[in-house]
Parts: C-alpha cells; sequence; structure tokens
C-alpha cells in the first residue's frame, strides 16, 4: 500500500502585524490603539445597552455596531454628546449616520487623564466644523470640534469645503481599516 502525499493547505492569509498593544489584543470593541494613528469613517447600524465590568464594577454602556464592521465600540458620554451636537437627540436619527474616529487624549481630571481614547473627530453628513461643549456634572466644560470630513462622501455631500486642520497626530482619514 503506497503512502498518500499529504495535503497542501493554502498558505494562510497574512494578517497585519500588531504595531501596539491594542492591536496585539484586539477584542470585540475598538480601543484608540485599534485605529493606528488613522481617522476611520463608520456608519453607525445599531445603538444598544449593555452592562460591563469598568473601573466601578457592571455599569450600564452604549454599544455601537457599526455596518460591515466586526468590531464595536464602548461610546462615552463625550462621544455620545459629540454625535449628539451633530445628528440632535433622537438616537433613532443616528441610525445610517457616518461618524469619523480617531484617537484622542481624555480631556477629563482623574487617573486616565492623558490617556488615548477614541474620540469623534467628526463627520462627512454635517455641513461645517462646529464647536461643542463638553460639560460633566462636577468636571471642568471643555470644547472640542466637530469637523466636517471630506473623502467618501454622498455626491449630495460633495460640496468642497476647506480641510480642517489636522490634530498634532493626524493622519489622512482611512476608511479601510480591518475594524
Amino acid at each position: 500500500m503506497a503512502a498518500r502525499p499529504a495535503a497542501t493547505a493554502p498558505p494562510p492569509a497574512a494578517l497585519p502585524q500588531p504595531k501596539n498593544f491594542d492591536q496585539l489584543y484586539p477584542g470585540r470593541f475598538l480601543k484608540a490603539g485599534t485605529l493606528d494613528g488613522h481617522k476611520t469613517t463608520v456608519t453607525i447600524a445599531k445603538i444598544e445597552h449593555e452592562r460591563l465590568e469598568g473601573e466601578k464594577g457592571v455599569e450600564l454602556k452604549a454599544i455601537f455596531t457599526f455596518v460591515g464592521k466586526d468590531m464595536q465600540m464602548v461610546c462615552c458620554k463625550t462621544n455620545a454628546m459629540c454625535i449628539r451636537a451633530m445628528f440632535g437627540p433622537i438616537l433613532a436619527n443616528w441610525i445610517g449616520k457616518r461618524i469619523t474616529l480617531f484617537e484622542g487624549k481624555v480631556e477629563t481630571p482623574g487617573k486616565m487623564f492623558g490617556q488615548p481614547c477614541l474620540r469623534i473627530w467628526g463627520s462627512p453628513e454635517i455641513p461645517e466644523d462646529m464647536p461643542v461643549q463638553i460639560k460633566h456634572p462636577k468636571k471642568k466644560a471643555f470644547e472640542m470640534v466637530m469637523h466636517r470630513v471630506e473623502g467618501k462622501s454622498t455626491p449630495s455631500q460633495a460640496a468642497a469645503d476647506a480641510t480642517p486642520p489636522p490634530p498634532p497626530t493626524s493622519t489622512p482619514v482611512d476608511d479601510d481599516l480591518p475594524l
């Protein structure tokens, strides 16, 4: 009886090489390091609540799911305030809207101050840059700017506006990140 030749498996698809800790251990949720310094525009598909273990024990968190993306985002109150400023207070109106994410820094005092975090840069769906006042209870208010994002927009949004100045760690919007 002749030995059969070993089946040759196709080579595995090349996986992106991790560049930081957040990429080394990807999970269900987006983290600042997942973006690798890029901005990316995503479309909100679903918003729901979930109880997650946090610094203060089990807490109710807002979870965002994006069209065509495997990873979800735990949406902090700062990011939700930015989205509300762009699209209004009715959550149903947020579904189908595009937001651009980037790696920012925690702005509120506390043990996480200055640490990398996911932030909202803006959207292709707002007509112009808009300042947003962020005020958390018992904390000093600060301002963020939601930027009109150019790039992969629909024809009705293709009016050419001036490109906003990038943050210090800025790179172009990259809508093709493996999220």
